[in-house]
């Protein structure tokens, strides 16, 4: 749990003699998937780890020049895997 209440966890990715650590987080009905760092590289390397799996994802800057993101949602996920799109039973 956050301090905000949410459920946390992190998830790790690796390829290409990287690993590289997501956190994901399940707010109310969404699940977002946050990658942050300083080493534009690394965001490249974030973004292309996801895009294997079949998530749309890219890299971007924080604008003041200081870091860069990647971000993915539920509806960026889902579409991804298809048991993600299927109902619960």
């Amino acid at each position: 749990m956050t301090d905000g209440g949410n459920v946390a966890a992190d998830l790790i990715i690796s390829g290409g003699g990287v690993a590289v650590k997501y956190n994901v987080c399940l707010s109310e009905n969404v699940v977002k998937l946050h990658f942050r760092s300083t080493d534009r590289g690394r965001g490249e390397h974030a973004a292309r780890l996801l895009k294997v799996t079949g998530v749309n994802a890219e890299v971007k800057s924080k604008g003041d020049g200081d870091g860069w993101y990647v971000r993915a949602s539920t509806v960026v996920l889902a579409a991804a895997r298809e048991e993600l799109r299927k109902p619960w039973p």
